[in-house]
């Protein structure tokens, strides 16, 4: 059996490291090959985060049905039991036939339930593996709890949010390197002052003892070449212009996503409590009206609707959990981060 420990902040630490081992490579450059690879690097690490969030959501389908296949098993155990209870109420005269069939098809339709979770989780295991690149491994199982950030926790806005994610800092960084262009191109309209020496030695034998120094002090002013500087440096205000509106754009287009992901994973977080409490409530019922069932006091009925209620109550729970860390990943996707904390 694999265990895969559900653990994406040391991942993201382990990322994190690297991109910080990477930039100390970048110091003592010049500054033009420094903003190319800082290109590179913005847009490698666009695609590593897609890379990794692409396993994490398959580890995660693998997390959802290992919490499935339990419940299935409990909802079985449950109805078998309650099968067996109106069976032997059944025979001692106090149920009817229909009361009996009922419960029977509740039973199989449990079974097919399990056999369904087992399944998926066979295929969501198989993914798993795909995506891992390790198809000799046997049975992969996800344990722990994906952790989940309070939104007590949330001290900055939208868009001093919107200011951290890759895409902004992206944008930014061209138009910084724009800027740097701007000073490049500028520099040709500059005069330089080059100084040059060499020594020489001649002579009949070896080593030579004639020696002769040569120095020269050049100062060379550009006055005309064509007007090829004058359009490159147009080129690269104009170059500038255009990446400060595509920065610009990028904020306003990550505002209104940010914000919407942001109060999707904030209704998913009040949806999980909300449904925690009704599958605690209808549990409590169900104690109670089977213990009212047994001792005659409630009739099938009504006891049935609220052994319905209970294993509705749970299934919704379940899907309320996959649904709020799924909100929250969508969020943090939008943030640009690889883990959430």
């Amino acid at each position: 059996m694999f265990s895969l420990e559900i653990s994406l902040l040391g991942i993201a630490l382990a990322i994190d490291a690297a991109v910080a081992t990477f930039a100390l490579g970048l110091i003592g450059l010049d500054i033009p090959t420094r903003h190319k690879w800082v290109r590179g690097l913005a847009i490698a690490g666009m695609f590593g985060f897609f890379q990794f969030l692409m396993v994490w959501l398959g580890s995660f389908g693998g997390y959802l049905f290992s919490f499935s296949n339990p419940l299935s098993q409990s909802i079985l155990d449950r109805r078998e039991s309650n099968y067996q209870l109106v069976q032997v109420r059944f025979q001692n005269g106090r149920e009817n036939k229909g009361s009996v069939l009922l419960s029977e098809a509740y039973k199989e339709q449990a079974e097919l339930d399990l056999l369904r979770a087992k399944d998926s989780l066979d295929v969501a295991q198989a993914r798993i593996k795909a995506l891992m690149n390790k198809d000799h491994l046997d049975n992969i199982e996800v344990a722990g709890d994906v952790p989940v950030m309070s939104f007590a926790e949330i001290k900055l806005s939208v868009e001093q949010q919107a200011l951290e994610t890759p895409a902004y800092n992206k944008a930014h960084s061209l138009e910084m390197a724009a800027a740097e262009d701007i000073t490049i191109a500028k520099s040709a309209f500059s005069p330089t002052l080059d100084l040059t020496g060499n020594v020489l030695r001649q002579g009949s034998s070896y080593f030579p003892e004639n020696e002769r120094w040569n120095m020269a002090l050049t100062l060379t002013i550009p006055l005309f070449d064509g007007m090829k500087d004058v359009a490159t440096t147009k080129q690269a205000v104009y170059a500038k212009y255009s990446l400060e509106s595509q920065k610009r754009n990028a904020l306003l287009d990550l505002l209104p996503k940010i914000r919407d992901a942001q109060n999707q994973a904030k209704q998913g977080d009040i949806r999980f409590q909300i449904d925690q409490k009704f599958q605690q409530a209808a549990s409590t019922r169900a104690e109670i009206a089977r213990a009212k069932y047994n001792n005659g006091l409630l009739t099938f009925e009504d006891w049935d609707i609220i052994e319905s209620e209970l294993i509705t109550r749970q299934t919704s729970f379940l899907a309320s959990k996959r649904d709020r860390i799924i909100k929250y990943a969508a969020w943090e996707n939008q943030l640009g981060k690889g883990s959430i904390k």
